[in-house]
């Protein structure tokens, strides 16, 4: 089965097309699932439908890849089977079980959802896009992947390889108000389930191997805020506490800097994300 060629240089626009009526969408449809059933990925969270699975699945590949979710995932859901009990663990556990994914913050708002969840929605996630992009952390691509996938309500669901897929349907650079009327009008009735998961599966793999162009000469990692934050809370998972000279020295790493990782200290303490004694200098997982 061909793969339609990404990188062929779309250069018309939406302006120059007019419409969407010359798509032939049940052909594309046909093809798209037909390739799913014989290539699909077996990803653990789509053996096992649960609400509240699909949203720690979801919130954990919001910046991170598949294979790394995968051992995460089943570490995570072992620490924290229910949505009770992640909003009644504090928030160093969830820290620690989150531990090589990055993005800690997401960590701590999957805790606040869950917290939300049960005091104010009885305990079981709400079903509909617009309550669920209400919960913390959760934005309009999450709530409507957890919509889908958990409830089978019927929307589309459009990430990064759905766009590049939908833009070389089209032969066009759609807009994201664009691509959301192309992937809404593409909605097989009652599938979207299959449908928006053969979608992403179908961009992953045509987007493998694909060689990125880009001018942008790209800042060392290591150099990044992004970097020593992560680093930060890696050294708290390993200690309970440290003062902020010991935490120094837990970082091996010729690039560190005092003030710059004082200043990374004071920022993760206002987002929550680590406890600050000024008085003892010492830093922390919160409580």
């Amino acid at each position: 089965m061909t793969l339609p060629n990404y990188d062929k240089g779309v250069t018309q626009t939406r302006a120059d097309r007019k419409t969407f009526d010359d798509l032939d969408l049940a052909s594309f449809q046909r093809h798209v699932l037909d390739w799913y059933g014989a290539y699909r990925r077996d990803l653990p969270w789509r053996e096992d439908p649960d609400p509240y699975h699909i949203l720690v699945s979801e919130v954990m590949l919001q910046q991170t890849g598949v294979q790394r979710v995968i051992p995460a995932y089943h570490r995570f859901l072992r620490a924290f089977p229910t949505l009770r009990s992640l909003a009644d663990a504090s928030p160093a556990n969830v820290l620690r079980s989150w531990h090589g994914l990055g993005y800690n913050r997401r960590a701590i708002n999957l805790k606040r959802a869950a917290e939300v969840v049960g005091t104010t929605c009885g305990g079981s996630l709400p079903t509909g896009v617009l309550e669920l992009e209400l919960l913390p952390g959760i934005g309009r691509y999450t709530s409507r992947a957890v919509a889908c996938f958990a409830f089978d309500v019927q929307v589309a669901v459009v990430d990064t390889n759905v766009r590049r897929v939908l833009s070389a349907f089209a032969d066009c650079r759609l807009s994201e108000k664009e691509t959301e009327e192309l992937a809404e009008r593409l909605l097989p009735e009652g599938r979207a389930s299959d449908w928006n998961q053969a979608l992403m599966d179908y961009g992953a793999l045509a987007s493998r191997g694909r060689a990125r162009r880009t001018n942008k000469i790209s800042e060392p990692f290591a150099s990044t805020n992004r970097f020593w934050r992560g680093r930060i809370v890696d050294a708290l998972c390993r200690h309970p506490a440290l003062s902020v000279p010991a935490l120094l020295s837990e970082l091996p790493y010729p690039e560190k800097n005092e003030q710059r990782v004082r200043g990374l200290v004071l920022a993760l303490h206002e987002e929550g994300l680590v406890e600050y004694d000024r008085g003892q200098d010492s830093v922390s997982l919160p409580a």
